[in-house]
This record gives structure tokens, sequence and C-alpha cells, in this order.
């Protein structure tokens, strides 16, 4: 009798069991992740005001440090389900953004494209990303300057380097290199029935990427006043060198009879060396705020970004850099290396000498 029972128990694990393992062997998870730190030995910084702040400092900065989990089962039929959560890390603060604050989205994927839920980079972000041939943010990006602007005042602050909540995304599949992607976001019961659109494109084939995108943010400020901006960018390879431009286009409505706008433009070169090395250089233009001088436009108001460095692969997932950076403020311009950081000071200007050590796994 008792061995009569086990027999029923092995065959019942074989009839249910059996099934369980085989889905568990159809999907996958896989975790991944970047560990990043960039270290100003020496920043000579704008001050918020005549004798308040240390002029020179070192800072670390390690904002772009990510974990992320993903996996995909096949469904048959060429269909597929995913899943992705991925958080942010610091080396200093902990997790700044919480568990899946980053791209984390649930979806599905096949022949007909690629539709997913959940937070995930605007089209606009997306298509920046494949030009910029720079870091987004930190001492090395160029976010502040294409996409967002000095933390001045609410009125002339943009917002297009958007990691969007709530929102709905569809992907093309690629032809011949080609790509197009939608996203909004759901109105989430508001009673205006606000939402953030964005339209974009991109296409990869060979030595060329070319790519744009357009947004909208419904509402923004007031009801009735929307926010809008598009980019265009492009890269090319030639031997050993490849260049980049970028250009953006931003406006924004915080008051019913107030508007700003702003122009950017992005040019990067990189070259090859020979062996693991490679030399960079980056300049960013953020054009003068044009519009309402009660939105913060004005004459003077742009600033100019530099960037000079040589990064050197120790292995395909192991990279550390070098590089100085130099940021020249307009005459009434209010940038700076932090876009948490307000000036006082117009006009200044601010320089940093970085160390770089990144890793992926």
């Amino acid at each position: 009798m008792f061995m009569n029972k086990k027999l029923i128990a092995v065959a019942l694990a074989g009839a249910f069991g059996a099934p369980g393992a085989a889905l568990a062997q159809a999907s996958n998870v896989q975790i991944y992740g970047r560990l990043a730190v960039d270290y100003g030995v020496h920043v000579n910084q704008l001050s918020s005001a005549a004798g308040v702040g240390r002029p020179n400092a070192d800072i670390i900065d390690s904002t772009s440090s990510r974990l992320g989990f993903k996996g995909e089962e096949k469904l048959g039929g060429g269909l597929a389900a995913w899943f992705q959560c991925e958080s942010t890390l610091s080396g200093q603060d902990g997790d700044a953004d919480g568990l899946c604050g980053r791209n984390s989205a649930l979806g599905f994927k096949g022949g007909f494209g690629n539709v997913y839920v959940g937070g995930w980079d605007s089209p606009m972000k997306r298509a920046f990303a494949a030009t910029r041939m720079s870091n987004n943010s930190g001492f090395l990006g160029t976010r502040q300057m294409m996409l967002r602007g000095p933390r001045v005042a609410a009125v002339n602050r943009f917002d297009f380097a958007r990691r969007n909540k709530n929102s709905v995304n569809y992907e093309t599949p690629r032809f011949g290199g080609f790509v197009v992607r939608g996203q909004y976001t759901a109105e989430q019961g508001s009673p205006t029935g606000a939402r953030n659109l964005g339209l974009g494109a991109e296409y990869k084939q060979g030595p060329v990427v070319l790519a744009a995108a357009w947004a909208k943010h419904e509402d923004a400020a007031v009801a009735g006043r929307d926010d809008t901006g598009w980019i265009v960018g492009a890269t090319y390879e030639i031997g050993k060198f490849a260049g980049g431009i970028t250009h953006s286009n931003l406006k924004k409505q915080p008051t019913a009879t107030t508007s700003v706008d702003r122009k950017s433009w992005n040019f990067a070169l990189e070259y090859d060396m020979s062996g693991p090395g490679l030399v960079f250089l980056v300049h960013t233009r953020s054009g003068s705020f044009n519009g309402s001088a009660a939105a913060g436009a004005g004459p003077n108001t742009g600033a100019n970004k530099w960037m000079l460095g040589y990064q050197h692969h120790l292995s395909k997932r192991n990279q550390v850099g070098v590089a100085y950076v130099r940021l020249n403020n307009d005459a009434n311009g209010k940038y700076n290396f932090s876009e948490a950081q307000p000036v006082d000071v117009l006009g200044g200007s601010a320089n940093a000498l970085v160390l770089s050590m990144y890793h992926r796994f």
C-alpha cells in the first residue's frame, strides 16, 4: 500500500510537474546592469551667490548606475511576452527612483511589432540618445542643454528628457534599419484629460544613424496651454572617425499669456585610436530663451559646453577615462554642471577635470 502511494505521487508529479518544467524552460530571466562613477577631481564651480559655497571642490556622480531584470517567453506563432524591471543605483544616495523606477514595462511582441505598457523613455529622449554621442547627464552629459535647461524658475524649465510613467508604447518592426515609435500616457483620472504624446523614427544601417522625434505635453502648466518640442540628429562613420550633429527646438507655455522657446545644437567627433583607445570632442550650444520676458526670455541667456576626453576599454565590460569639461554662460546665462543647482551669478563659467569608471554586466 505504501509503495502504491509512492507510485501515485510520482505519476502525479509527472502529469503536473512536467508541463510546468517545460514552460519554465521556454522563458528566461536575465540580470543586467551598469555601474558608473564620474569623479570630478577638480571642479571650478559656479557659486550661487557671492561669498557662498566653495569655488573649488571635488564631486562624485554615479546617478547613471542601474540594475535590471528582464525576461521573455515564447508563446508560439512568432508571439512572445516580455517584461523588464530596471532601477537606479547610486553609490552615494541609494536607490533614488525606487524599484522599477527606470525603463520598466510588460508587453507582447511579434511580426506586428512591439506593444508594451509601463514607464519608458519618450521617443524624443530615445532619438536624442541615438545621435548625441555623449552621456545623458552628469559632467559629460548634454541633456540639460538640449532637452532641459537651467533650474532658474519653473516658468522656463523645459522637461523633454522624460521617462513617462503610465505610458502605452508601440514600435514597428525594423524594415531595412528603419523603425517608428509612438507613445501616449494614460489620463489617470485627470479632469482635464491631459496626456504626454510622442512620435519618433530612427534609421540605423551601416555607418549611418538618423533620428527624429516630436513631443507634446498637454496642459503642462495651465489648462489649454501645451509644451511642444522636436529633435533631429544624424551620425556618420568614416574609417576611424565618427561625427554627429543633433538639433532640438523646444517651446513652453507656462501661463495663459506667456511662452518661451529655445533652440540647441550638439556637435560630436570621435577618433578610434589603434587599440582600445578612443578620443572624443563634444560641443553643445544652448541658444537664448525667446518669447515673453515674464517667462524668462531675454538676450544672451544661452551657454556653450565643451568636452575633450579619452576613453580606454580594459575589456568589453570595463572602461576608464579622463576628460576636461568647460561650461561658458552667455552674459545672462545661468547654466551649471548640475541641473539641480541654481545659480544667481549671471554669465559665469565653470570647468572640471573628470575621471570615469564604467562596468557593464
